[in-house]
Formats: structure tokens, C-alpha cells, sequence
């Protein structure tokens, strides 16, 4: 009687001490977690460097936005179970500065198109990702991969977007800076998307 008292006194003991780890351990896990989640927005062109470094810094994007006239800036980014980020630049530049941004563009590995913007009269466009899925609740996007620089040589206009949300149904739709700087609708713009005319 004593041995099975002493054996279950010790098996509770060692679960409540498992359980006490666990608890401490979890607890500074979901913690950090949870103050990790959110959406960001950054609005300062001060911050480019960091944003296209989270962004692993696409080829054909400019080192420095410094000697250009910002005219839009946005990185968006939303952390939950997965990662949805948008970083949108709108700059106005000089006719050199638009020759060597479009050759730096151009020569930048995974160009798939080089056309004229369906969304904008006068615009080309440099696509290097264009994957759209339109979500069941139509505020919201359904997955995204678009990677572009957009130009207008007449009006000096560069554009550069870099838009990856693969959380399904997360990242709202009023807030791609892309579609809401043309005035895209997400519908139309699916049928223009390389992967859905390949």
C-alpha cells in the first residue's frame, strides 16, 4: 500500500512539474509570438533601406531613392501565421535617371514581360512576378506575387512594387498601394496577369 501511495504521490509530482515546464516554457513562446503579430505601415521614404532589405533586395530595384523625388512611398506588412508584406515606390526622375533605372531593370535576371500597362495609358511595364488570386470575401486578397517596375518616359514616372501575400485571405484589399495608385480593379487585373493568359 505504501509503494503504490509513494508511486502515485511521484507520478504526480512529475507531472506537475512537466506541467510547470511547459507552462514556463510556452508561455515566453506564445508571448513573443503574439506581441509579434500585427500590421505595419512605414510612410517615410527614410525607411527604404530597411524595407528593401526585408525584402531581400530585388535586382531591379534602385540601391537608394535619395537623388529621385519621392512622390509615394508605402511598405505595408502584415505578420500573422505567414508574412504578407508590400513595398510600393512612386518616384519622378530625370530622362538619365529613367534610362539607367529601366536598363538596370531590364538587365535584372527573371524579367517574364516587357509591355504596355493595360491600367495606365502611356505606362510599360517590367514584370518579373505576376501571380493574382482574387479571395471568396472580395475586401481581401486572396494570394499575391507581383513584382514590377511601371514607367511613363513622357511624364518622368517610376514605379516599383514588390507585393507577396500568401496568407490566404488576410491582407485587405484597400490597402495594396499597386491598385489603388491606377485605380486597378482586382478582377480585371486577374485576367491580365501573365500566370493566367500562359
Amino acid at each position: 500500500m505504501k509503494k503504490r501511495v509513494l508511486a502515485a504521490s511521484l507520478i504526480a509530482v512529475c507531472l506537475a512539474t512537466f506541467t510547470a515546464c511547459q507552462y514556463a516554457v510556452m508561455v515566453p513562446i506564445l508571448t513573443f509570438f503574439m506581441a509579434s503579430m500585427g500590421t505595419y505601415y512605414e510612410t517615410g521614404p527614410d525607411t527604404y533601406q530597411d524595407s528593401v532589405e526585408y525584402i531581400d533586395h530585388p535586382a531591379f530595384f534602385p540601391e537608394t531613392i535619395d537623388e529621385y523625388t519621392v512622390n509615394d512611398y508605402s511598405y505595408t506588412r502584415y505578420e500573422y501565421m505567414d508574412t504578407c508584406v508590400e513595398l510600393f515606390v512612386d518616384l519622378t526622375v530625370t530622362e538619365t535617371q529613367m534610362t539607367d533605372l529601366i536598363n538596370l531593370a531590364l538587365s535584372a535576371e527573371g524579367v517574364l514581360a516587357h509591355r504596355d500597362a493595360y491600367y495606365a495609358e502611356g505606362y510599360k511595364e517590367i514584370v518579373f512576378s505576376d501571380y493574382y488570386r482574387i479571395n471568396d470575401e472580395v475586401e481581401r486578397v486572396g494570394n499575391a506575387d507581383v513584382q514590377k517596375v511601371i514607367y511613363n518616359f513622357e511624364t518622368g514616372n517610376v514605379i516599383y512594387e514588390y507585393f507577396d501575400a500568401f496568407d490566404s485571405g488576410v491582407y485587405e484589399l484597400k490597402d495594396v498601394a499597386y491598385f489603388n495608385r491606377f485605380g486597378i480593379d482586382q478582377q480585371e487585373y486577374k485576367t491580365y496577369t501573365i500566370e493566367n493568359n500562359e
